[in-house]
């Protein structure tokens, strides 16, 4: 756990929980960094490593930032880390839904139970409109202030970023080589089975023959042109794939690169392309454009609402021309964007919520619990010693056993999660020196 103005030992006045590094991390240093400046001791932990190592300590918080929960069974498996009561303010980092999404009544985003006494913060008037029509949360809980990753493309905060000159040492690149970036959302590719809804499995199968034919053409392009590199910026929650692995091992300008936020990427590339990412919005506030990849169309019903007026590439030739293209128009409406994403030039999203935070930290109310079960006490207590020396010392001896391939699998992919996910002190630090130096916090 890192922890901003430490006070007392297990005691924090601010805990924000994250669960993926390259979503969440910046808009998290952001605002925490924004209430360590003004006196509390605020504290970031990452969701994942108390899954796979346990916790020898839950933090003790007055206000706990989570990064999403919709039912008491998602608020309290995260709420289960923390020790005593806490306000709680849901930061909720996928807010842009489809149509399923919003009529489906057994919708996994539709929020009930002791959700609704959480304070939401809400992107823009399609989920402020979600949220207290459709799920009847009470208004004073839900706060319409734009979204945090947003205010990195503000102008005081744009020389946060690498320059393309330090990304491209960074990660071998020629400099003068046309920069391509492809954003993946190809999350389900190589999920485990068992953890695909049935109602997705339309949307799984269309993911997967997506991505081989958009990587094709990728290959194909990169041939005939020695002036492209194609960065593959995978999407946080996409596991890793041999195949792809294969293609970088052979071709030296496709780069599969996971580091860095989207933002960065987009700042940098000269040719951004997409295929379902919710990213076009930072693509249209950068002041950039992108091209969507579609050789195959999504359902309707899974179709993003922001993207249902999209125009798009269907064929690898039309792929090809766009390589060259100039002066098109951008591949979404800009009301569809500006529906979703409230932004007030004057005042960024991070001071808001910091508001928002001081105002719920000062309330004597809005307190939750989560007491751990024997059960749950105990599967915590079997991760700690399998962690420990004495435990691995004893796996060795007892040599590998099987385990059920599913089991094996969730945690082949939780493990991966983990790895790609946590941040260090150190890197958590840095980021925000770089803020300091730009002047946010004097």
């Amino acid at each position: 756990m890192i922890v901003l103005n430490r006070k007392e030992k297990n005691r924090v006045d601010i805990l924000f929980m994250y669960e993926s590094k390259v979503r969440e991390i910046e808009g998290v240093c952001l605002i925490a960094g924004e209430l360590a400046k003004r006196g509390y001791c605020t504290a970031i932990l990452e969701t994942w490593e108390p899954l796979i190592k346990g916790q020898r300590k839950r933090p003790e918080a007055e206000v706990v930032f989570i990064p999403s929960a919709y039912t008491d069974r998602s608020l309290y498996a995260l709420l289960r880390f923390v020790k005593g009561p806490a306000k709680v303010i849901n930061l909720q980092w996928e807010q842009i839904y489809s149509r399923r999404d919003l009529t489906n009544p057994n919708s996994p985003w539709k929020m009930s139970g002791d959700v609704h006494k959480v304070t939401h913060i809400s992107w823009g008037d399609v989920n402020y409109n979600k949220l207290t029509e459709s799920d009847h949360i009470d208004k004073r809980m839900v706060k319409k202030v734009g979204h945090v990753g947003l205010d990195y493309l503000r102008k005081e905060l744009r020389g946060f970023y690498l320059s393309r000159e330090e990304i491209c040492r960074e990660f071998d690149i020629d400099v003068n080589t046309r920069l391509c970036l492809f954003i993946s959302s190809f999350s389900f590719v190589n999920l485990p089975e068992n953890m695909i809804e049935p109602e997705l499995r339309e949307l799984f199968e269309v993911s997967i023959r997506s991505q081989k034919e958009i990587v094709r053409w990728i290959v194909s392009v990169l041939e005939k042109h020695k002036e492209l590199t194609f960065v593959y910026r995978p999407h946080p929650s996409e596991a890793g794939n041999a195949e792809l692995a294969a293609i970088a091992a052979r071709e030296p300008r496709f780069k599969i690169i996971k580091d860095y936020s989207v933002k960065q990427w987009i700042i940098v590339s000269d040719i951004i392309y997409n295929w379902y990412s919710t990213s076009v919005a930072e693509v249209y506030f950068a002041g950039k454009n992108c091209f969507f990849l579609r050789p195959y169309p999504i359902a309707l019903q899974y179709e993003c609402l922001i993207m249902e007026e999209l125009t798009s590439l269907t064929s690898c030739e039309e792929f090809e021309e766009s390589l060259n293209a100039s002066g098109c128009d951008f591949p979404v409406p800009e009301e569809a964007i500006r529906e979703n994403y409230f932004y007030d030039e004057k005042c960024p999203a991070y001071i808001r919520i910091a508001d928002i935070c001081e105002e719920l930290f000062r309330a004597k109310s809005g307190y939750l619990k989560k007491e751990l079960t024997l059960k749950e006490r105990f599967n915590n207590l079997k991760l700690l010693v399998k962690n420990s020396g004495a435990g691995k010392m004893i796996e060795g001896l007892r040599g590998s056993r099987e385990m059920d391939p599913k089991d094996a699998e969730y945690l082949k992919y939780i493990t991966e999660m983990y790895n790609n996910n946590i941040v260090t002190e150190s890197e958590f630090m840095s980021m925000k020196e770089r803020l300091d130096r730009l002047g946010i916090w004097a």
